[in-house]
């Protein structure tokens, strides 16, 4: 009975634990304990508390500054379409997407470069 009880615990703790704690934060299990342990690790008890959420925070800034970087190039959001590509410029560009800012130069890939 007690072997039962530990091994409950531990796929209880370390599976379902950071499944549900993850869906509600929307980063993944693995993330959420890599934050556990990360923190933990440097910052005791506290750090196990405070860990997931400030990872949380951090992860999405970093997510929302890479998809304003991407939106300004005119490169697609979606991650599975960067799975299937072999340089970055076999990407569709978006015509659609937010305007160049005026310090952006505005090159064109597509035109070939005219001798002058």
């Amino acid at each position: 009975f007690v072997i039962f009880v530990l091994v409950l615990q531990i796929i209880d703790g370390n599976i379902v634990e950071n499944r549900i704690l993850g869906e509600k934060l929307g980063i993944s299990d693995f993330w959420v304990l890599v934050a556990i342990l990360v923190f933990g690790g440097i910052f005791g008890f506290m750090g196990m508390l405070l860990g997931v959420p400030i990872f949380a925070v951090v992860y999405t800034l970093i997510v929302d500054m890479v998809n304003r970087k991407l939106g300004k190039k005119r490169y697609p959001l979606n991650t599975e379409m960067y799975y299937k590509i072999k340089d970055v410029y076999d990407l569709p560009t978006n015509p659609t997407s937010p305007v160049r800012h005026p310090e952006e130069p505005g090159y064109d890939r597509n035109v070939e470069a005219e001798d002058e």
